[in-house]
């Protein structure tokens, strides 16, 4: 817990942790490795996930509304830290809860070829495995779903403008 706040777990290294549910809503874990954690049925609504490596964690039952996870700058131990791309590469949403979840900021790239030139903050999301998936009011627009199995994935009011569905 940097600067002795239990909210703030940024930068940490969490790989392969059970966190299997945990409360970690509104969590600052920017910048956190949570390679191949367990996180079945925890409780991240609000959490700060910019630029953290969530590749093949599991999120199985799991509440990520309105998480953040831009690949942006982020603050971690009153420090700056310059932002790279969140990584979900191999992870498990499944029956997942990620309304008003934010995976990219700002508008579209309307001019590019959605399928070629991904959003700059946009999140690493190849092999995510997304059934049954609730991202309603989610903001993933210029994201690349491609090769992405989407049965049963509640887009409802979902910003999926320039999204590469190949």
């Amino acid at each position: 817990e940097p600067n002795g706040d239990p909210s703030d777990l940024c930068g940490l290294d969490l790989s392969a942790a059970s966190l299997v549910g945990a409360d970690l809503s509104g969590v600052n874990l920017a910048g956190a490795s949570l390679v191949a954690a367990q996180l079945n049925d925890a409780a991240l609504a609000g959490a700060d996930l910019r630029s953290s490596d969530l590749s093949r964690a599991s999120f199985l039952g799991a509440n990520l509304s309105a998480v953040d996870l831009r690949g942006l700058d982020y603050q971690c131990q009153g420090q700056t830290v310059v932002g790279r791309p969140t990584r979900l590469s191999g992870a498990n949403l499944s029956n997942s809860t990620l309304s008003d979840a934010v995976f990219t900021d700002g508008e579209p790239i309307l001019d590019a070829d959605p399928c070629g030139e991904a959003h700059p903050d946009a999140p690493e999301l190849s092999g995510v495995y997304w059934a049954q998936a609730d991202v309603e009011g989610a903001k993933m627009h210029s994201l690349s779903l491609e090769r992405a199995d989407l049965s049963f994935v509640n887009f409802a009011r979902t910003d999926l403008r320039d999204v590469c569905l190949a």
